[in-house]
């Protein structure tokens, strides 16, 4: 399942819950202003604006982009780290760009994918960025046969440091085990009513509301990590080489990182229900 093709509502929707309500915070950070209003809805400053988020189709693109995202100094750590665990040069890339629907950007989204066909391993490279100047790069392995557990690491410093390990259950869950030790398991997230069609479609508050409510602690840990981007891809189970298959998620991800968590849990995340996608070259 790639952008390139209709995601229905009730797919996004299973694991987007407390990512979209930490994301719409965003609203609060960009609009100091709104931030009472917010506690009791989305700030009325920000109403009529949908977030976007647009693929970059265009091989010239996306390959000037996976070359950067490999050649800033977080790439480069990120690059020596794949070479080092048996990674050469890599298979594709894909890249979206995040932005309100009058064209403010908000953020970017690349993915870099490496395939060690003798050992049949994958090797994403993640490399998010907002608009503000914040960048998060970060890996996340795992092996062909077994493509619902990964390793994710983030790039700190001069090193890549290991982050958790994110397994999606048979029963839809993911469970993500950080690196001390601790367990945090996101259940499967369901709905009720009538389906509707592809995130084009704007959901209305009594379908997406009730079902924005992922734990807090989970989200407020990972903000801003890869490991919160890993986990939106096996939300949905995404293919080994569909790593932006889950856009509307993605999008929370990156509008996240413009706002400090603590003051997300409990916003409305309506907005982030409503995502469109389109393509560019």
């Amino acid at each position: 399942m790639g952008l390139d093709k209709t995601i229905s509502r009730r797919t996004a929707l299973r694991v987007i819950g407390g990512t979209a309500a930490v994301a719409s915070a965003w609203i609060a950070g960009l609009f100091p202003e709104a931030q009472a209003a917010s506690a009791s809805g989305p700030a009325d400053i920000a109403r009529g604006r949908t977030p976007v988020l647009r693929q970059r189709t265009g091989a010239e693109t996306r390959a000037t982009r996976a070359a950067r995202a490999q050649g800033t100094p977080k790439g480069a750590v990120a690059r020596r780290f794949l070479s080092k665990a048996g990674f050469g040069a890599p298979e594709s890339s894909e890249s979206a760009d995040v932005l309100w629907n009058d064209g403010e950007a908000i953020g970017a989204i690349d993915v870099v994918v490496f395939h060690d066909k003798r050992r049949d391993a994958y090797a994403h490279l993640i490399r998010q960025t907002t608009a503000s100047g914040r960048e998060v790069v970060g890996v996340a392995l795992f092996a062909g046969a077994h493509p619902e557990r990964r390793d994710v690491y983030d790039a700190v410093g001069d090193q890549m440091v290991f982050q958790a390990t994110i397994t999606r259950g048979d029963d839809g869950s993911v469970t993500v085990r950080a690196a001390d030790g601790t367990t945090e398991t996101i259940a499967r997230q369901t709905t009720s009513g009538t389906k509707v069609p592809g995130l084009a479609a704007p959901a209305t508050d009594t379908y997406c509301v009730p079902i924005c409510t992922w734990q807090c602690t989970f989200v407020c840990r990972w903000v801003c990590t890869s490991v919160l981007m890993v986990t939106c891809t096996l939300g949905a189970f995404c293919g080994p080489v569909a790593p932006l298959c889950y856009g509307a998620c993605i999008v929370a991800v990156i509008a996240t990182c413009q706002w400090n968590c603590e003051n997300v849990c409990g916003l409305s995340c309506t907005y982030w229900c409503g995502v469109l996608q389109e393509t560019a070259p």
